[in-house]
């Protein structure tokens, strides 16, 4: 096993290397982060990988500005990247919340529960089922 960065065109392993394999890697404000499968969320510094405070049982992960949003088996919730402090609680109160996927767009974020999947926007959610879209309650 091997995980490298490239900087200035060298190679650089991180050391030691992760036990768990990479789920997702995002670049951000000249840092990287880094999702393992079943460990949760790291920075890269330097050469290591050093947990990010609140995201270890992340099942994914999700950039918004300098949020990161952390999806878990149970619900997702909000750290800011500077402060390390969380932006907003768990939020359970979804149409799924065993999350594989969050991705960030302008009206919204879409979530990809182990069943389905849904957005969440302004005016509610909006999922799909059964192989069609519907309209869900506000307020769910």
């Amino acid at each position: 096993k091997i995980l490298a960065l490239v900087r200035d065109g060298q190679l650089l392993p991180i050391d030691p290397p992760p036990e768990q394999p990479v789920d997702q890697i995002f670049s951000t404000g000249g840092e990287v982060l880094v999702q393992l499968r079943k460990a949760g969320a790291f920075r890269v510094v330097g050469t290591r990988l050093v947990p990010i405070a609140g995201a270890t049982n992340a099942t994914t992960l999700a950039l918004r500005d300098r949020e990161l949003l952390v999806g878990s088996e149970d619900g997702y919730w909000g750290i800011h990247l500077d402060t390390g402090r969380p932006t907003f609680n768990r939020d359970t109160h979804l149409p799924g919340t065993n999350l594989t996927r969050i991705i960030t767009l302008p009206e919204g974020l879409w979530f990809g529960p182990t069943r389905g999947a849904f957005a969440r926007t302004r005016e509610g959610f909006v999922y799909y089922a059964s192989r069609r879209w519907s309209i869900a309650v506000q307020g769910l």
